[in-house]
């Protein structure tokens, strides 16, 4: 049986977790994989993080990360310290010490994967982020081996899970986005500062890494468009529920002829789909490959144990090339990514879906008609709408469109905001009709 040590830096929630997994597991994973898994070397600054946890003898303790890496006995580094800073130095440390590393850090990966995944070739060891995205869902090691074989066309996903419980909240409990988000902090499903995730950046990070995954290309972070779900009102939860679609925060990777959109946004999609039906901090990802056709993967997107149990995936995984080092066949198991890409980024205004429109405008004969007639000048053309007072002089028209650019409604929203009867910027969503 091999053995395998490990070092473990960050013992915060996910840490505990891995810790916990390893040794309730233990003699399942022995079983399974053949594999001695044991953690010699944790660090973390908070101490009070080991007072409850029984830490063996032969377990060295340190409140610097970097004290770790000094162990040579080390197989495998596990980095779940967060952020990008010290984060970055750390892996990058790791892999010079010609050590396999995993990580959770998805930020880390989406902004600086190049650097860390071209050190870690050049070191003959490996980076494994499964547990970077979708916590307990799989989906890495899908793209990577599952549907190796398929070009793939489409991924879109629910890929955070406090977005996702407060668009269910508001959906099922007609509350207000503030309400809602109070609920998800009090429930421990969102941040006390939860910038991240409400402004889909999260999201971004995730997506960026599956989209260069699928599609053998880096994508700049930077790049991508965001939108994530602050200013979703009530009534456009109500409104899209009437037309028969649900407001879900949905991050894209699709395929189009030699471009590749990339993005985040809320999306109205069908009630009926599966997608439509993810409820609360659930994650879910659907991936269409050219001959597989559609797949979706359902899941636990965050926490302790299912994060942990992605975490000790990795873990197993890198355990199988270990043996090929030090002279040995090296497996190659980084992201192959072209220096000469084969796809681009599409640009925001070129991507072609369906679209939400709220308007608030004067309750008056002729309005509709106005808005219409803007609508027709672009080539843009209304498939339902309905109308709804709003107060004593004014209404709200809410309509969807049929399929046309993005564009296109950038420069229909620039008229409507100029006519005397519209009050405001009109509130703007896309729809897909699979997801």
């Amino acid at each position: 049986m091999k053995d395998i040590k490990i070092g473990l830096a960050g013992f915060g929630t996910v840490g505990r977790g891995t810790w916990e997994l390893l040794e309730k597991n233990k003699k399942k994973i022995e079983r399974s994989s053949k594999i001695k898994i044991s953690i010699v070397a944790i660090a973390d600054p908070d101490k009070s993080k080991f007072e409850s946890v029984d830490i063996p003898a032969a377990c060295h303790v340190y409140s610097d990360a970097f004290q770790l890496l000094k162990d040579k006995s080390l197989d495998i580094v596990i980095e779940l310290i967060g952020g990008e800073t010290i984060a970055k130095e750390f892996v990058i440390s790791a892999i010079r010490e010609r050590k396999m590393v995993v990580t959770a850090n998805k930020a880390l990966l989406a902004k600086h994967g190049k650097q860390i995944f071209g050190e870690a070739e050049r070191n003959g060891v490996a980076v494994f982020y499964e547990a970077a995205i979708a916590g307990g869902i799989p989906i890495v090691k899908v793209l990577k081996e599952g549907l190796l074989a398929n070009e793939i066309l489409w991924i879109s996903g629910i890929i955070n899970g406090t977005t996702n419980y407060i668009l269910s909240e508001m959906e099922k409990r007609n509350l207000g986005f503030d309400e809602a988000l109070n609920e998800a902090k009090l429930h421990g499903y969102a941040e006390q500062d939860p910038t991240l995730d409400i402004d889909g950046h999260d999201s971004a990070h995730k997506i960026s890494l599956l989209a260069s995954l699928a599609f053998g290309t880096r994508f700049d972070f930077g790049e991508i468009p965001v939108r994530g779900i602050r200013g979703i009102k009530e009534r456009d939860v109500r409104f899209a529920k009437k037309f028969g679609y649900q407001i879900k925060l949905l991050a894209f990777a699709k395929l189009e002829k030699s471009l590749v959109e990339v993005s985040v946004e809320p999306t109205l999609i069908p009630v009926d789909l599966l997608m439509a039906n993810v409820d609360g901090p659930m994650n879910a990802v659907s991936v269409e490959g050219n001959f597989v056709g559609h797949t979706l993967y359902y899941g636990q997107g965050a926490g302790s144990h299912p994060t942990a149990s992605a975490v000790v995936a990795d873990i197993i995984e890198a355990c199988g090339t270990i043996s090929t080092l030090n002279g040995m066949q090296q497996v190659k198991t980084n992201p192959d990514f072209s220096d000469h890409p084969d796809y681009e980024l599409m640009k925001k205004e070129n991507v072609v879906s369906g679209h939400y429109m709220r308007l608030e405008v004067s309750d008056k004969s002729g309005v509709l008609s106005e808005i219409t007639g803007i609508l027709a000048s672009q080539n843009v053309s209304v498939d339902r709408f309905f109308q709804e007072k709003s107060g004593d002089s004014n209404a709200e028209i809410i309509l969807l469109t049929h399929m046309c650019a993005y564009g296109k409604i950038v420069e229909v929203v620039d008229m409507l905001i100029n006519l005397e009867n519209v009050r405001g910027k009109p509130v703007v969503f896309r729809v897909e009709e699979k997801a």
